[in-house]
């Protein structure tokens, strides 16, 4: 036998005798399934209560079953088979240790949906709603909803929302609005923040009320919300505000990529966080100092000493919780009396002779001869009516890197190159080309004007 036999009513059993006289004979055995015996219950219907129990619920259900050919996986799916019943505490105990129990109001459905209205009566003891999926192949998917009302004649209070999802209490950020709501018996009720004797009065439509609480300004840590109607019944909860929140920063002076040509450089911005700016730092070459202020801040930075070129500075703002926020900016230094300024050591276009199929790439060797890095390289080309520009890109400069195969420049040396591809050309076209090189202290140089001819 390859496999254990399946689970059937009949199984038969063939049997050869040696002499040929002898017929087949066959014989019916009956195999019994104890591994899961159905579990024994009694049902009790109450059709009324003091608790009244609206259910609403679809279900789906589906077996995982194998391909008795390719052994793939497939899912049949089907609409019924969930039960649904109550049961009290001894009887739940009963039900989980697989003993015989007695439920109450017990639901066999025989749909996808369910709506019903069931009754319970009121008592001390705890009630457990349960859907039970009686088979042990089948997966089941229950979608419910379940309203619990109960008739009273004494004013009621409660807040529903917010309620606790992973944490005990909810948790909020500081400057949240915090939605609370509830329902009452009565016209209205009065909500208190901590035993703050000033209070809110809410009004109750449909027996339902609501309030939104700025956290603005609030406290870190636990706040108690008591919600209070006629007859001081009451209810409350808790909520723990924290901080997560980084602060805003902004740099209003200098703007990035200013050019500084004075030994004081004044910094200044503002910062904005939902609960305290705690300080305001600022770094630069190295060298970190406190801003003055935190919401409004400044700072005056003696820059004699530093050398001509490029800095960047780091502001950091930082919040009572060490919550930071972090932007940069860059300044150039400068000063009068110097000749400095980009040096376009080459200007050329390739191929050298070109056709109207050609792709025209104008290539620029462009350096610098001061302390300041090179900002821009712009083309243009006339073309004898107009004159257009062009920003040149600057090939391989972060970083050298290797070129592709396909790359036009494949074979060429792949230091930084600044270039800008045209295209083709009609013929008889005749263009004139130069290029302005500036670097980061606005200083300018011009190329000598070149030229071709589309053949």
């Amino acid at each position: 036998m390859k496999k254990p036999w399946q689970l059937a009513r009949h199984n038969t059993l063939r049997t050869l005798q040696a002499s040929s006289n002898k017929e087949d004979r066959e014989f019916n055995i009956v195999l019994f399934d104890v591994s899961n015996k159905p579990q024994r219950f009694t049902n009790h219907d109450l059709s009324s209560g003091e608790c009244r129990f609206r259910l609403s619920f679809m279900q789906n259900l589906y077996q995982l079953q194998k391909h008795f050919i390719n052994d793939g996986i497939g899912r049949y799916e089907f609409s019924n088979g969930v039960e649904c019943f109550f049961v009290d505490q001894e009887n739940f105990q009963r039900y989980k240790q697989g003993d015989e129990f007695t439920c109450y109001n017990y639901r066999d459905v025989a749909s996808s949906t369910m709506n019903a209205t069931l009754y319970l009566l009121s008592q001390d003891n705890d009630w457990y709603f349960i859907f039970r999926n009686p088979a042990s192949e089948t997966y089941a998917i229950v979608d419910f909803s379940l309203d619990v009302s109960v008739q009273t004649t004494k004013d009621h209070v409660q807040i529903v929302t917010p309620h606790t999802s992973l944490f005990e209490m909810p948790l909020f950020n500081i400057g949240d609005s915090v939605l609370f709501s509830g329902i009452a018996t009565t016209e209205n009720v009065t909500l208190a923040v901590d035993s703050d004797p000033s209070t809110i009065e809410c009004p109750v439509v449909n027996g339902e009320w609501s309030y939104a609480w700025n956290t603005s300004g609030a406290s870190l840590g636990v706040h108690c919300i008591t919600v209070t109607s006629v007859g001081n019944i009451s209810d409350e909860r808790t909520v723990f505000l924290i901080d997560a929140i980084p602060p805003h920063l902004f740099i209003e002076h200098p703007s990035d990529g200013a050019i500084v040509e004075q030994n004081i450089l004044d910094i200044s911005g503002y910062s904005v966080d939902n609960v305290e700016i705690d300080h305001v730092e600022i770094t630069l070459n190295n060298v970190t100092k406190i801003a003055y202020g935190t919401t409004t801040w400044n700072l005056s930075w003696d820059l004699t000493g530093f050398p001509l070129g490029d800095h960047v500075l780091l502001i950091t703002a930082v919040d009572s919780q060490d919550l930071a926020t972090s932007h940069s900016c860059s300044f150039v230094l400068n000063e009068s009396g110097h000749s400095w300024g980009p040096e376009i050591v080459d200007i050329y276009h390739d191929p050298e002779d070109l056709v109207n199929t050609s792709n025209v790439i104008i290539y620029a060797n462009v350096t610098t001869t001061g302390p300041f890095a090179l900002h821009t390289v712009i083309l243009f080309c006339d073309d004898g009516t107009d004159t257009i520009s062009y920003e040149m890109y600057r090939y391989g400069e972060y970083p050298v890197q290797s070129r592709h195969e396909e790359d036009p420049l494949f074979n060429q040396s792949n230091a930084p190159l600044f270039g800008k591809e045209l295209g083709q050309i009609p013929t008889g076209q005749v263009i004139s080309y130069w290029v302005v090189a500036i670097d980061t202290a606005g200083n300018t140089k011009q190329s000598e004007v070149s030229s071709f001819t589309i053949l």
